[in-house]
């Protein structure tokens, strides 16, 4: 359960102005960060997953909402990130396979030349390319997770029927602590059961959902 005296977040957002640049703040200018706030305050799990039904992240709003946290409008709340790529093993061309692509010069693609061409396009289709933000306090009490890779978020083919989307866990969970969560995220273990789906919305700033 979340303590709303102690965990609800401050968007001060006169204070962060301080730190943010001129060119960065106007996206805030144009951004909507209340939604995500009140996400935040919300004490029961069932009120979570029933308020996150009902809930559109426009990309603008989430990349507003972590540059308040990156500038301390968020306390108690701090903010962690990571980034990672990761590749199938075997569509890494081989040393081999990349000298035969070098000697096969113009003309048609022949023998490994044509493996190493293969691999490259197929790595691009399988890689996983894949982003977490963290919210959390300092004690590791109240936290929210959110995390998605490029097949997540893609338009064009999702396998989530409402579309393109993130996820959320957080510390409603009770069977999980945030050390081994973080540990897995950094792991590459992103499969976390019972987690929530949050339609995401890229836009320019000017759609609006």
């Amino acid at each position: 359960m979340i303590d709303p005296n102690r965990a609800s977040p401050h968007f001060g957002r006169d204070e962060a102005k301080l730190n943010v640049q001129c060119g960065i703040w106007s996206v805030l200018d144009n951004a909507d960060v209340e939604g995500l706030g009140r996400l935040f305050n919300i004490q029961a799990k069932s009120d979570l997953i029933k308020y996150c039904r009902g809930l559109v992240v426009n990309q603008i709003d989430f990349v507003a909402f972590i540059l308040v946290a990156r500038h301390g409008g968020l306390k108690p709340y701090r903010y962690a990130c990571h980034f990672a790529e990761r590749v199938p093993s075997q569509l890494r061309a081989t040393d081999e396979e990349l000298a035969a692509l070098s000697r096969n010069g113009v003309g048609p693609l022949q023998g490994k030349a044509r493996t190493a061409i293969s691999k490259t396009f197929q790595l691009f289709e399988d890689r996983q390319c894949f982003n977490a933000h963290l919210f959390y306090t300092l004690d590791s009490a109240y936290w929210y997770l959110f995390y998605s890779d490029q097949r997540d978020e893609a338009t064009i083919g999702n396998h989530w029927q409402h579309g393109p989307h993130i996820h959320l866990i957080s510390s409603h969970w009770p069977n999980l602590r945030l050390e081994d969560v973080w540990q897995q995220v950094r792991a590459g273990h992103i499969n976390f059961a019972n987690k929530i789906y949050l339609r995401f919305l890229c836009d320019d700033g000017e759609q609006r959902v």
